[in-house]
């Protein structure tokens, strides 16, 4: 901040007052406990920078946190963190983790900590000037943040240019085009206000001069700003006078720059080699000058550099970025690369002193590169993606041999994508246009492919890559190609082939087996239907790697697969949260995904939102698309069960974008469709949704075809009965019941048995139907699947009635009514209900919604209080602020009755099992080893 000094023209200025306004209204709504986002854009020099300042200024009572870009650390990851938490006073010990501290998730909730705990002094601004020289790490993890804004006395204002938005997360902008935010676009300066522009500056401008001065700047305050500065008052009084022989800002700023004296100069220029802002001392070692101050008040006085900001240490400072950019290019190339060779040995961060050494280097540096490949290296241990890009891309620059050159130009593409950046990653890529090792760049293009929104362009790369690569030469390309090449066929659900291609990948990799082989391998196997090898190879890979959260996430799954929830919940509960210590959130949605399955499938429905909500959240900061399908299918489960068709349009929607891809993704976005359709009885729906993956014959092993892992069969079979399609019916039914006998899978058997039932009636055999009912239910029961046995429950009910057996009916039904009515399953309650009058029975009085009943997010609140843990804990395992942990805690000490932790946890002890999660993700229980 600029607070010391003469006042600025930004403080004097009277201009602006709607834009003004607007974040004043935007501060109004947050003093009320509704935090804000607001964006302010525009061309440089438009006044985004004096806007802002003019605001903070007045925004007395309210705690500062600033930061700002800088365009030579843009690929600096978490700088703009570094400065938010020095602003915030807070501890900057996330970086020092020996965890994964470049994951912009845990980075975002420690900002997310960092602004609460001042909110709750004072209320908060957040102002980022330049965002778009911000790097892309610290823009996700304040998105993160953002995002989990819920009661907080917090406003986030974002300033940026207008023709540089492409590098800011359109997140961002959508918050503050969303309720109570503002995005504020600013134009130029008219003839009025740059007269009060003049006047700030105490210069009286006639109107004639302020329209010359309008269209001679095109009302660009800050080039206005530079020439009324240049020339004297009295030049302006006339007129009549013409204005001055147009020059550019450039000019104007040299111009300056040349008056000064030589040490000054020396110093301005020491300063732009180090960036927009550094330490005074540094600079001047730079400058090599020994007297700075008086430098820094010539500097200061030509208004170069602004005036000091009172931190710790005195700084040089420029008041404009343009400003910092002139006078950098003005240096002569040869002093410019001395400086920053100077520099280099003088700064104390080694990878700022990396990057000086760039800079510095006049053509190919074998040695520099190494170092630069050695410190990419170490970054990659850090998930520091941005870092790993840049310092890849450079060490490509450096690199003499093409051979070394092009593999670090293709992994800084790969870094990028990872980054989140997949625009960036393809530009880098499309830089080997006719590389030495072709293989190696099509397995690059078709891993960004595979990752971005167009998967199905992956494979005829990978046909040539294989095809071309020789693996006695090339053993590590080769082993990337069959990687790469068995992820594509995990994402088309061949499980044969899945497996055959990550076996050979583990087989040619020279280094010890990469977990995502083997994790792939395991899941190959599930997919071609050997359950229990699937198992079994999972174990076995799991012995290797104990705690790799990719190997317990498959783990999981395939136990899920196979119907043993008990021992799925606990694999994946340990999954989830060796990932979340990895940093691995890939794997850690997947995980939770995977839970609400679990939770799901054995009637723990709140448990299993919660899953859900996490899942989402997760998946929300990541740019990887392959974790999207598992995520929106288990997200759609309760909500279409029970009836909240809002949410299901919203998952629909969403998985809709994604289903042009690979078979995952379109079946998953066909599942997101059928779910609610057939909780509505719309069964046309249903058949549209699912008939293109009907027609397989099933008899290849093929992974859309196993019920424990993709099971949507009975909804189809169900839709085809309903629609009178009796002989399709017939003739898909089989291979999928017999699949599911040979499984041992009684969840499967169950909503076969339900569809088998329904074909029986409509054909008439009235007691093959009864038997597949009853069947159904039986093998819901042992399999602990209470909604598919409720669903089978009503079915066979709603047949005995028909069938004149309304005694055996209402027996039946009130069965289904009771389960339906302790999962929620709205729905299919209205349908029992319905059923019920048919028999001539009063329909079962529904209870009325209990106002003590916690919702989802409440009950994960309450499980982890009544465990133990403090707030903060409990807010960073469910990724959310401290302040919703609070509003959550009022809420349920309000609806239990209760006043503290500790009545809360003896409440805890004494509630049913089956009404909380039993075994939280994030926090496994005590018995659970």
């Amino acid at each position: 901040m600029r607070t010391g000094g003469e006042e600025s023209t930004a403080a004097r200025f009277v201009g602006r007052e709607r834009e003004l306004a607007a974040l004043e209204g935007c501060l109004a709504e947050v003093l009320h406990g509704h935090p804000r986002v607001a964006v302010v854009e525009g061309p440089a020099g438009i006044g985004k920078t004096t806007l802002v300042d003019r605001f903070l200024a007045a925004a007395g009572g309210t705690r500062i946190v600033r930061g700002s870009g800088e365009q030579a650390e843009r690929s600096l990851a978490y700088g703009l963190v570094d400065q938010l938490l020095r602003a915030a006073d807070a501890p900057r010990a996330v970086f020092a983790s020996p965890h994964r501290s470049g994951d912009h998730v845990s980075i975002g909730l420690r900002l997310l900590q960092a602004f609460g705990a001042l909110e709750e002094s004072e209320p908060v601004v957040v102002a980022v000037d330049d965002a778009h020289w911000v790097d892309a790490a610290s823009l996700r993890a304040l998105l993160f943040a953002s995002r989990r804004l819920v009661a907080e006395r917090i406003l986030v204002v974002i300033a940026m240019r207008d023709d540089e938005r492409a590098h800011v997360p359109p997140g961002l902008r959508r918050m503050a085009e969303g309720a109570g935010g503002c995005v504020i676009r600013l134009g130029p300066l008219n003839v009025p206000e740059l007269q009060r522009l003049a006047a700030a500056e105490g210069i009286e401008l006639p109107a004639a001069s302020a329209r010359r001065l309008h269209a001679h700047t095109s009302g660009n305050p800050l080039h206005a700003l530079a020439l009324l500065r240049e020339l004297p008052g009295g030049a302006w009084q006339d007129p009549r006078g013409a204005l001055p022989v147009p020059r550019s800002f450039t000019e104007i700023v040299l111009g300056s720059l040349a008056a000064c004296s030589a040490p000054t100069r020396r110093l301005v220029e020491a300063a732009a080699v180090l960036g927009r802002r550094s330490p005074l001392a540094l600079a001047a070692r730079l400058a090599a000058i020994d007297e700075p101050f008086d430098a820094l008040e010539q500097a200061v006085a030509a208004r170069l550099l602004a005036p000091d900001a009172g931190a710790d240490e005195y700084e040089a400072t420029f008041p404009h970025p343009l400003i910092e950019t002139a006078v950098y290019r003005q240096i002569g190339a040869a002093r410019r690369a001395r400086l920053h060779a100077e520099a280099a040995a003088l700064v104390e961060d080694a990878a700022v002193a990396l990057r000086h050494r760039v800079a510095a280097a006049p053509g190919p540096d074998p040695e520099l590169a190494g170092e630069l490949a050695e410190f990419a290296r170490r970054e990659e241990g850090r998930a520091a993606w941005a870092n790993v890009a840049w310092a890849l891309a450079a060490a490509a620059r450096l690199s003499e041999s093409r051979s070394v050159r092009e593999p670090r130009m293709l992994a800084a593409a790969e870094a990028t994508l990872l980054a989140g950046d997949l625009e960036g990653a393809s530009r880098l890529s499309e830089r080997v246009s006719d590389p030495a090792n072709p293989p190696l760049r099509d397995c690059v293009l078709a891993f960004l492919a595979l990752l971005g929104p167009r998967p199905r362009d992956a494979e005829p790369l990978l046909e040539r890559a294989w095809r071309k690569c020789d693996p006695d030469a090339y053993p590590e390309t080769a082993a990337r190609v069959a990687s790469t090449t068995a992820l594509l066929r995990l994402m088309e659900m061949r499980g044969t082939e899945t497996e055959a291609w990550s076996r050979r990948a583990i087989a040619l990799t020279p280094a010890p087996s990469k977990v995502q082989d083997q994790l792939m391998t395991a899941i190959g196997v599930m997919l071609a239907g050997r359950m229990a090898e699937a198992e079994a190879t999972a174990r076995a890979m799991l012995a290797e790697n104990p705690d790799a959260s990719e190997l317990l996430c498959g783990l999981g799954w395939v136990l899920l697969a196979r119907d043993n929830l008990a021992g799925a919940t606990v694999e994946l509960t340990r999954a989830a949260a060796a990932a979340r210590r990895n940093g691995s959130f890939e794997q850690a949605a997947l995980a939770h995904a995977h839970l609400c399955r679990a939770e799901y499938m054995a009637g723990r429905w709140d448990a299993a939102l919660a899953q859900s909500e996490q899942s989402l959240a997760l998946m929300a900061e990541l740019p990887n698309l392959n974790v999207r399908p598992m995520v929106h299918w288990s997200a759609t489960l309760i909500p279409a069960a029970r009836g909240d068709w809002a949410a299901t349009e919203e998952i629909g929607r969403l998985a809709a974008l994604d289903a042009a891809g690979t078979l995952d993704r379109a079946l998953v976005a066909g599942l997101v469709r059928a779910l609610p359709a057939a909780a509505r009885g719309d069964h046309a729906t249903v058949i549209a949704a699912l008939e293109p993956f009907a027609g397989a014959d099933g008899e290849t092993g093929d992974g859309i075809h196993e019920p424990g892992v993709w099971p949507w069969h009975d909804l189809y079979a169900e839709a085809l009965v309903a629609a009178g399609r009796l002989d399709d019916a017939a003739a898909f039914l089989p291979a999928h019941e017999r699949r599911a006998r040979e499984r041992g899978l009684g969840s499967a058997l169950a909503r076969l048995g339900r569809a088998r039932g329904r074909l029986d009636a409509a054909r008439g055999d009235i007691d093959a139907a009864v038997g597949a009912f009853e069947a159904a239910i039986e093998h819901a029961r042992l399999a602990g699947v209470p909604f598919e046995g409720a669903r089978a429950e009503l079915a066979l009910g709603a047949l005995l009635r028909r069938q004149g057996r309304r005694r055996e009916a209402a027996d039946r039904l009130r069965a289904a009514h009771t389960a339906l009515t302790d999962l929620g399953a709205t729905p299919y309650l209205a349908r029992c209900d319905r059923e019920l009058s048919a028999c001539g029975l009063t329909p079962m009085k529904r209870s009325r919604p209990d106002p003590t009943r916690l919702t989802p997010q409440e009950r994960s609140v309450a499980d982890l209080v009544a465990s133990g843990m403090t707030n903060r804990e409990v807010a960073a395992e469910l990724l959310v602020s401290v302040k919703t942990v609070e509003v959550h805690l009022t809420r349920i000490y309000a609806k239990l009755g209760i006043t503290s932790r500790g009545q809360l946890g003896a409440q805890s002890a004494g509630r049913n099992p089956e009404q909380s999660t039993r075994i939280h993700p994030m926090r496994p229980s005590r018995s659970v080893t």
